[in-house]
């Protein structure tokens, strides 16, 4: 967010501008649609005993839709001004408060490995024990000898066993 309304403020380059929309999350239609929803809601979800979490999810729509009215009210009052580049300028702005917010999360809204899925990465993840090239196309056509293995274990064997937990009941709805 916060590298897209530089990008935003420093570029006329259209093919930069459409990148930054892209990468930067901008909706087109002012709603939340990018590919963090589904992030912060299984966070949510995490985080929430099952009493509470309607209401916070309420309380959650209720603030990104207030959020959308509001930027749709300040820049309807900006427009007669050609202040556009304001209005980039809190869209960055914006971004950095998230970010430095994002700095103080807690470990607590991470994704736990309780569904007994091992991790990709970090300790007992697969890719201490497998090189993840074993996965490309070009590796799988030259040693499928080599390739079945891995992909019977990481594919069968470990999905077969899985206990999904309510992040990934989240993020797969």
């Amino acid at each position: 967010m916060l590298g897209a309304g530089v990008v935003f403020i420093l570029t006329r380059n259209p093919l930069l501008l459409m990148a930054a929309a892209i990468i930067g999350v901008i909706s087109p239609s002012g709603n939340e649609i990018g590919p963090f929803l589904s992030v912060e809601q299984a966070g949510l979800a995490q985080l929430l005993p099952d009493q509470r979490r309607t209401q916070v999810f309420a309380w959650y729509n209720l603030s990104g839709s207030l959020a959308t009215a509001t930027g749709a009210i300040c820049g309807g009052w900006l427009a007669p001004f050609d202040s556009y580049r304001a209005v980039l300028v809190g869209y960055a702005m914006g971004g950095l408060v998230l970010a430095i917010l994002f700095l103080f999360l807690t470990a607590v809204i991470e994704v736990p490995v309780e569904s007994s899925i091992p991790p990709f990465r970090g300790p007992g993840g697969l890719w201490n024990k497998y090189d993840p090239r074993m996965l490309e196309l070009d590796y799988f056509l030259a040693h499928p000898d080599r390739s079945w293995p891995v992909f019977r274990e990481i594919f069968y064997e470990h999905f077969d066993r899985a206990c999904p937990n309510k992040a990934h009941e989240v993020l797969a709805a």
